[in-house]
């Protein structure tokens, strides 16, 4: 991990242990609880739900005087997991296990640093498992974290989240990015100078499309009237999340984001960085409330490699204060949902970290929820 990230999140390292079967059944049992831990009263009946699959009312709960923070896992779509059906039966486990969200990625080809770390093994399309979850799922969000707008016509998009939407009852969040890789720009014929644009004018498109009633539009790609698109969103709209740290992704968010995603940021940075939405938010007569701030850590495992940036912001998850210590620094810093990215191609590690994880931070199981 980065020093500078570092003074905020310490570093541990993550080994293997009980798989999917248990991992539920640990996060209640007293007698594995770390001796610093402080389990109240009140936590029994959510410790039962848990275990049980019974839903708890989701509410506005707040730790020291602060509202919760909401907790979410990246599925490891983009990690070469030989059976895709092991994605299925982790985004399963996590709603059972009472996280707030699951996200998948998306790169359409195998280049560049994508390769470097998957060479020819599968990277799932992030919209097939969403789907998949949304069927076998009660209560988490499904998100994209992100999905490359410029890839995607807005017409397909427009549709394929309202039928998500229609699919989970309302649990469906686009999360939307220009895209990183110069090289797949390449390959799939897209200008990478246009890629902001493309996806600025894709998100007014898709956000007339869920309007109800026909839909015109006049812009420099795209230009018709009197469309007519179907289905709606189960709920008023979906929320789309901005992913970036650009001005221009900053600028984005204020404008029409929900949510921002941020990545490889240190808490003060991450502060700096939402501080400036909500200034551009304000400029042109937003709340910055209602702009949900997301920090998204990769979980460090052993033998598993990635990128400069996702080492710098990699925490390991053996000790739960660990854990604990990097969600406080981060939500003290205005984060209003913590994203764990399981970045690693062996499932049985995997779901043996989200109990690692879902044992540390219980206190914001379910009551960090949006309502």
């Amino acid at each position: 991990m980065d020093e500078y990230i570092r003074g905020a999140i310490h570093g541990i390292a993550l080994d293997t242990m009980t798989g999917a079967d248990s991992i539920c059944t640990l996060i209640g049992n007293e007698k594995d609880a770390a001796p610093s831990v402080n389990r109240p009263a009140a936590i029994a009946p959510r410790l039962f739900a848990i275990a049980s699959g019974t839903r708890l009312r989701r509410g506005s709960s707040r730790q020291n005087g602060c509202r919760a923070v909401r907790i979410g896992l990246s599925l490891p779509n983009n990690w070469g997991i030989a059976d895709v059906s092991e994605l299925v039966s982790v985004g399963i486990l996590a709603d059972q296990c009472g996280f707030h969200s699951v996200w998948t990625s998306e790169h359409l080809v195998n280049v560049s640093y994508v390769r470097d770390r998957i060479g020819d093994a599968p990277y799932y399309s992030p919209l097939s498992i969403l789907s998949a979850l949304a069927v076998m799922t009660k209560r988490v969000q499904l998100g994209t974290s992100v999905l490359v707008l410029p890839f995607h016509s807005p017409f397909f998009i427009a549709k394929y989240f309202a039928t998500l939407d229609h699919l989970s009852k309302g649990r469906a969040i686009l999360g939307a990015g220009i895209g990183n890789v110069p090289e797949e720009f390449e390959a799939v014929g897209i200008p990478w100078k246009e890629r902001g644009a493309r996806t600025d004018e894709p998100i007014d498109i898709i956000q007339a499309l869920w309007s109800e009633g026909p839909t015109d539009h006049q812009g420099t790609a795209w230009s018709f009237s009197d469309i007519h698109s179907s289905p709606k969103p189960y709920g008023a709209t979906i929320p789309i999340w901005v992913g970036g740290i650009s001005p221009a992704a900053l600028r984005r968010t204020a404008r029409i984001g929900r949510g921002w995603q941020a990545v490889a940021v240190a808490p003060d940075e991450f502060q700096s960085i939402y501080q400036q939405i909500a200034a551009y938010a304000i400029a042109i007569g937003r709340d910055p409330s209602e702009i949900a701030a997301s920090m998204r850590l990769n979980v460090a495992f052993d033998g598993e490699g990635g990128t400069e940036g996702e080492r710098k912001a990699a925490i390991e998850v053996d000790r739960a204060d660990d854990v604990r210590t990097a969600v406080e620094a981060y939500r003290s810093a205005g984060a209003t949902d913590m994203i764990f990215a399981l970045n690693c191609r062996r499932p049985e590690a995997v779901k043996a970290a989200i109990g690692k994880i879902a044992h540390a931070i219980w206190p914001w199981l379910y009551d960090g929820a949006t309502p």
